[in-house]
């Protein structure tokens, strides 16, 4: 079995100890292992199996499409909210988020790209917004639906 670096794939065909949990189109999976003929992981969205089986031949890299497609997608695992991150980028950055009119302060260290359209997500969901309306361009004002934030970056 060779270790790797986990990466992001599409699957078809997926194989786990309880029996056949295919998909009739392809779908994301994460995997982070491989042999000769399979790689190792699990279904990104679904009821959360490990060690899923997922033959090389009905396997395939994401296209730009569908990287663009998905990266930035929230999605909760074990009651932990994460966002898909496949372009390499940092926004674990550590702030602290100040709720203006209730005086009410979090920190933590951000899961998610602040986006408009996104959430404000610290530490895998511990802490999250309603959707993000609009920001200033150094996204330290931002403004969701139903209130506004003050940024404030630690180093």
């Amino acid at each position: 079995m060779k270790e790797f670096k986990s990466i992001y794939k599409l699957a078809t065909k997926a194989f786990h100890g309880l029996g056949d949990i295919s998909n009739d189109t392809p779908d994301i999976c994460h995997v982070y292992k491989e042999d000769e003929e399979n790689f190792y992981g699990a279904w990104v969205y679904g009821i959360g199996f490990i060690d899923v089986r997922f033959p090389k031949a009905t396997t395939r890299d994401l296209n730009p499409e569908e990287i663009e497609y998905y990266h930035g997608k929230n999605i909760s695992l074990g009651g932990m909210v994460s966002t898909l991150n496949l372009k390499g980028e940092v926004w674990d950055k550590r702030v602290r988020v100040i709720k203006l009119g209730v005086k009410s302060l979090h920190e933590g260290k951000l899961t998610s790209p602040l986006k408009v359209g996104g959430a404000i997500v610290l530490d895998h969901g511990h802490f999250c917004s309603s959707s993000i309306m609009s920001m200033n361009e150094e996204k330290t004002l931002i403004h969701t639906r139903n209130s506004t934030y003050i940024i404030e970056y630690q180093d």
